[in-house]
């Protein structure tokens, strides 16, 4: 299991905690720590504003090559879906942003891309051309995630998983997964930012969620953990992960969290969260859902 910092905090504001979108120099910031602390994977997109840009020019002003970082990055396939030519031109576009040759993953953004055969063929036939090393789909669903791995040749699949989006079955998947050879990119270890958010700044529409952090806050307080810690040692203790994606707003939180993940498991708090969170509501898992008002 390694870590993959997410980069949508870099070219855009995303999730519900984070109200700014980075200035370069505190982007580059971050990109150091991670560096030099052997983080070397990094998960982007299209969708995330400016982040391929971001990193393409701290590439250049650093002078990296595809060799010292592994860059995964997804692109819309809504608009091009089943066209390999729009495709071809999308992934030149992301690797001249990048300043790169090659990639290490190219995903498609959009989940339902899994149900479209001739769109996953081309995806996995893009490989022969040497741009990217492996081709995947990012999903919402366990189904969605299933439907993927029956195609053979896909390297990697994306999924939410957190201490509220988490249960045997989707574990069981990454277990099947793994068996066959592909790789499991986990995302929204904290939720898009609610398993970091106090009762307070919740917003209205995610009013029934408060029920559920409330009872997180009493198993952390009981074993002495902040919430973030507890999030990060839970999926930590999940087998068959490959990569762990997760973002942060400056360089403090980046540390804290490579501290939080270098620690010792604890399975006495884990099987207590997976007792407390087994029928989370959609709404509140799903931030598809999250219906703004």
């Amino acid at each position: 299991m390694k870590l993959c910092l997410g980069t949508a905090q870099i070219g855009m504001k995303y999730g519900i905690a984070n109200n700014v979108i980075l200035e370069k120099n505190d982007s580059f910031q971050i990109l150091d720590t991670a560096l030099a602390n052997n983080i070397n994977y990094f998960d982007t997109a299209i969708k995330y504003g400016n982040a391929e840009e971001t990193l393409g020019e701290y590439i250049r002003f650093k002078k990296l090559n595809n060799s010292d970082l592994k860059i995964i990055t997804k692109i819309d396939s809504k608009s091009i879906i089943g066209n390999e030519e729009k495709i071809v031109l999308e992934l030149n576009k992301s690797l001249n942003r990048l300043g790169l040759t090659s990639l290490e993953g190219l995903l498609y953004h959009d989940s339902d891309a899994v149900f479209n055969e001739k769109a996953m063929h081309i995806l996995i036939d893009f490989k022969k051309l040497n741009l990217v090393k492996k081709v995947g789909v990012s999903v919402y669903t366990l189904e969605e995630a299933e439907h993927a791995l029956s195609y053979n040749n896909v390297d990697i699949i994306q999924i939410p998983f957190n201490i509220f989006d988490s249960n045997s079955e989707k574990k069981e998947f990454i277990n099947k997964a793994s068996y066959l050879g592909v790789e499991i990119h986990v995302r929204s270890i904290f939720l898009q930012g609610l398993l970091t958010m106090s009762e307070d700044e919740i917003p209205t529409y995610l009013e029934k969620a408060k029920v559920y952090i409330k009872k997180l806050d009493e198993i952390c307080n009981k074993y002495n953990y902040s919430r973030i810690k507890a999030a990060i040692n839970y999926v930590k203790a999940t087998k068959n992960i490959n990569l762990v994606i997760f973002g942060v707003i400056d360089s403090m939180q980046l540390k804290e969290t490579l501290h939080y993940f270098n620690e010792d498991i604890n399975d006495e708090i884990n099987n207590e969260l997976n007792d407390a969170f087994t029928m989370i509501p959609k709404e509140i898992i799903d931030p598809r859902l999250w219906v703004k008002k």
